[in-house]
């Protein structure tokens, strides 16, 4: 009677363990298979799948410590180490998996991301996307002052890139304000034809850097993000290989809009392959200072153009204005004529002239400049004739013509032509 009891215990305990095998290692628990639950990007790197504090029958996300826990009937747990995203703050920006390759999404988030124009309206782009502003510099900067620097705003963050959560850096430099428009046209502080960069934008850079060097040194191994429409633009292209050669060009992304000239000579060969430049053919600005003075950007130049004709137009009016300075010494030294044809000592060299037209933009539109400057001074045979004529045409008919060529220059158009 006994050994028949001890029998059917034996019996029970082998089926009660049978089934906590089969409850825990069939197809009614959770899976745990690593290779099921990573993901492939679009470089062909696998990456760990990012929490997202959802909980599932039979799984829990722990953002705090980053890890998944699996429960199993019978208690069992089995744990696999996430990226910790407790810290990620910037969550509205992709980031391409290399500096060097260009991606048109990444540079519409940039071009928006730094396109504010006043020292709130920038702080407000910031904070939306997840960054801290920690610096505002030269938003105060005087009207009347044409010194050789750029409006720019610091913002610092959290952010995931490669499976890893990084400290990231954003500077964004504003575009052209008041005074700022003298600056533009003074291009070089020699006046020689020796001039290597754009002077005006490289001492700009460099007002920025000395600002943010001790943030760099602050901030363990960052990802730093520097962009700027404009002047802002030409000062970022600078600025970007200057961080490049600091941090290096794997941690440094560099996307400019509407880029003015920066460099001339072997030095704008320099190979750069994390730094963009978004160029509408169609806008006159990334066309100074002059290509025939041997101006070009550091990087590579993305090419935009939605109408052939008028990039034409274009080319052939910044034509007249090279006819006129030939060289960066013709253009600060040489004299012209504003009452006939060919040089006179007391003409006006380019440079004069294009500080009118400046001075007259830091105070009005385009589509106004003629009612700023007394251009009956200058006779129909002289030799700014031609760039007279232009400037004419510009404003006649109430500016129309003036206020589509400067709408070639907006922020949102260079986001229209991305999306084409």
């Amino acid at each position: 009677m006994k050994k028949g009891i001890m029998r059917i215990v034996a019996a029970a305990l082998c089926a009660v363990t049978f089934i906590l095998l089969a409850a825990s290692c069939g197809d009614g628990g959770a899976k745990t298979d690593e290779s099921a639950e990573k993901t492939e990007n679009a470089g062909g790197e696998t990456r760990e799948p990012v929490p997202t504090g959802k909980t599932a029958e039979t799984g829990k996300t722990d953002e705090k410590t980053a890890e998944t826990t699996v429960e199993k009937t019978g208690g069992a747990k089995t744990q696999e180490q996430l990226p910790d995203t407790s810290e990620v703050t910037v969550r509205e920006i992709t980031l391409p998996d290399d500096s060097a390759v260009f991606s048109a999404e990444f540079a519409k988030q940039m071009i928006r991301l730094c396109s504010g124009y006043s020292a709130s309206s920038q702080k407000e782009l910031f904070e939306n996307a997840g960054f801290e502003t920690v610096m505002q510099i030269n938003y105060d900067k005087p009207k009347n002052d044409p010194s050789h620097t750029c409006a720019f705003s610091v913002g610092e963050g959290k952010i995931l890139y490669k499976g890893k959560v990084r400290s990231a850096i954003v500077i964004a430099s504003r575009g052209t304000s008041g005074a700022e428009w003298l600056s533009n046209f003074d291009i070089s502080e020699s006046r020689t034809n020796d001039t290597v960069y754009a002077d005006n934008f490289y001492a700009a850079a460099r007002d920025v850097m000395d600002h943010v060097s001790g943030l760099l040194e602050e901030t363990g191994e960052p990802i730093l993000l520097i962009g700027g429409h404009s002047r802002g633009a030409a000062c970022s292209n600078i600025l970007g290989v200057m961080v490049s050669d600091r941090i290096g060009v794997e941690n440094t992304f560099v996307y400019t809009c509407a880029t003015p000239c920066t460099v001339r000579g072997d030095k704008k060969k320099e190979p750069h392959p994390n730094v963009f430049n978004i160029v509408n053919a169609c806008d006159i600005v990334p066309r100074l200072p002059l290509e025939a003075w041997d101006y070009g950007r550091f990087g590579t130049d993305i090419i935009l153009c939605a109408d052939q004709g008028r990039s034409d137009r274009i080319t052939e009016g910044v034509a007249e204005l090279a006819k006129l300075a030939p060289t960066i010494y013709d253009y600060y030294n040489t004299r012209r004529s504003v009452i006939a044809k060919g040089g006179a000592f007391v003409g006006m060299p380019v440079f004069d002239f294009m500080n009118l037209l400046a001075g007259a933009l830091a105070t009005t539109g385009l589509d106004k400049i003629g009612t700023q400057i007394n251009f009956g001074v200058f006779d129909e045979n002289s030799d700014f004739a031609p760039i007279i004529r232009i400037v004419s045409e510009l404003t006649a008919n109430g500016g129309q013509l003036a206020i589509s060529l400067g709408n070639e220059h907006t922020v949102n158009t260079y986001l229209s032509l991305l999306e084409q």
